[in-house]
């Protein structure tokens, strides 16, 4: 990929097995929480927010888990 070319070797290995488990948990999710649940929707919603700074309990408040 284009955007990782200036990355260090050992980076782009940590961000490849990063990508690479992140779709597998996705695919888990949506295999466990078909529709009409939010599978993986429901699970990258929860590292966004806490991504963008949002605490556990405030993303339990808005998610309802």
């Amino acid at each position: 990929m284009k955007k990782f070319e200036a990355f260090e070797e050992d980076l782009k290995r940590e961000v490849f097995i990063f990508l690479s488990t992140l779709k597998w948990i996705a695919l888990q999710e949506d295999v466990n929480y078909p529709p009409p649940y939010l599978g993986s929707k429901y699970t990258l919603a929860v590292y966004i927010l806490l991504d963008r700074g949002f605490e556990m309990r405030d993303v339990r408040r808005m998610l309802k888990f």
